[in-house]
Order: C-alpha cells, then structure tokens, then sequence
C-alpha cells in the first residue's frame, strides 16, 4: 500500500471498503495522536465532520470479517484488532431482533430491532455491510432477545468472548476437553495397558 496521509487513511475507512480494511485501521490506530482520539472505537464512531469516521461499530467489526474472508493473511491482525475493540463494546451497540412476522411484539417498534428472517437464518433485508447466520452482530442480537440477562453480563465484561456467553445460556456446548496419550513403540502390552487405563479414567 503507497504511503498515505492520516486523512487519506480516515477518508478510506469512512468509504467502509473490505479490502485493506485491517490494514487501514492499523494504521489509524499507529496515528490515533494525530487525529486526536484516545482509543480506535472514539475515532471509528465519532462524526466525519468531527474528525473520526463516522461509522458504527458492529459495521467496523462486520468489514473486518469480509476482509478476513478475502484475505486469510489478515486473520491474525484482524483477532487483535477486533479484541481492542471489544466484544462488550459491540454488544453494546447491537439490537435485538424479532422474526419476521411478529409484528409489534411486546410493544417495540420493529424498525428499532433488526428483523430475522427465519426460514433463511439472515437479517431480511440483508445489507452488504451486515453478515447474518454465524456473524458475531447477528449471534449477539439473538442473545439479546432470548437471553437478556446473558447478553447484559456480556455488555459488563463479564464474558471474554460471545461462544462464552453462548455456553453460560446453554445455546453452545461446553468445550470438550481434550487429553493426549503418548505410547511406547517398542512395548505393546504397555501400550495396552495404558489406553485401557486411559480410556477408564477419562470416558
């Protein structure tokens, strides 16, 4: 990527293309003093015409997947961006949602919530900014309406990941352990004998 200004950086991002996007807020975070932010969320969500990007957080975190997925080489640096972001800072800033269907379910204006589509298991109409099935917006949206409680111990931090919080709601399983046996080669009754005992103590 040829050398850019801090405001060519921040006019790219605020176009909200995928590709270069990990990159791009790489390199807004390096200059986060110029802009005169002090964390990369501030600057992502503040106005344009203020000097941040103006864009909301779960479309930052949504634009980071799709470069991910079209260029494996940034999934590193997409993990760690996405970390400094903050899981609970995104629960924070996404809604609900309702099946398509539903109406005025318990009196909230459907435009406020994000609508489900649930023959299709996507957000109807879908953006191209937006992800549905397994994206993190979309899990925590459904956490929100079926677990309340769960999502708001998320937005407190309580919870270091959404597959956490999906496992403490029971929509996850728990983690399987896992257990490694290293056998001899040269000793097969030993070897016998060590898996039966493993397999007794473990399963």
């Amino acid at each position: 990527m040829a050398m850019m200004t801090p405001e060519d950086v921040r006019r790219k991002l605020a176009l909200m293309i995928p590709s270069d996007w990990c990159v791009l807020l790489e390199l807004a975070e390096h200059r986060l003093d110029v802009y005169g932010f002090p964390t990369l969320k501030e600057f992502l969500e503040t106005p344009y015409e203020k000097g941040g990007v103006g864009i909301k957080l779960p479309d930052a975190i949504n634009l980071i997947h799709a470069n991910v997925n079209t260029n494996p080489r940034y999934r590193w640096k997409g993990e760690e961006l996405e970390k400094k972001l903050g899981v609970s800072e995104l629960a924070k800033s996404v809604p609900s949602v309702i099946e398509r269907g539903e109406g005025n379910k318990e009196g909230i204006n459907q435009h406020k919530r994000r609508i489900l589509d649930k023959t299709e298991n996507v957000k109807y109409p879908p953006k191209p900014s937006e992800q549905g099935g397994n994206s993190k917006v979309y899990r925590i949206a459904k956490l929100k309406r079926d677990y309340p409680d769960i999502a708001q111990r998320l937005m407190d931090g309580e919870f270091k990941s959404i597959s956490e919080a999906e496992r403490a709601a029971g929509v996850r399983p728990p983690k399987a352990n896992t257990y490694r046996l290293v056998l001899p080669i040269d000793d097969e009754p030993k070897a016998r004998i060590m898996v039966d005992e493993f397999f007794k103590k473990y399963y």
